[in-house]
């Protein structure tokens, strides 16, 4: 049985001041850790910005980051609570913010 989901990839009560240095740092560990290429890093946060990830959904708010597949080594998740909630544009409703507090970015290859 195959196991997506690794302890060195969960972080807790993360302190990051953006959306964009939330991103970065997850994307960061998953290359670091070998899950993803290089250019992922860029990737992720340029989606982002053409398609929020960010959940209307009730608190905490979660936003469901990823890039594009052929980026992907090694298929898995990281996963972070945020110690503040950070601003995620709404996927339904770009215009809007979501005050996010968890974020599951996916690398699935």
């Amino acid at each position: 049985m195959e196991v997506y989901l690794h302890e060195e990839l969960v972080f807790r009560d993360l302190d990051v001041k953006d959306a964009d240095d939330a991103l970065g740092y997850l994307a960061e560990q998953l290359f670091e850790k070998g899950y993803v290429k290089e250019k992922y890093i860029v990737a992720i946060k340029e989606r982002e910005k053409e398609y929020p990830t960010g959940l209307p959904s009730t608190q905490p708010a979660v936003a469901i980051p990823h890039a594009n597949y052929e980026l992907v080594e090694k298929t898995t998740l990281a996963i972070a609570t945020l110690k503040e909630p950070i601003e995620f544009h709404n996927m339904e409703e770009n215009a809007a913010t979501l005050p996010v507090q968890i974020i599951i970015m996916m690398a699935i290859g």
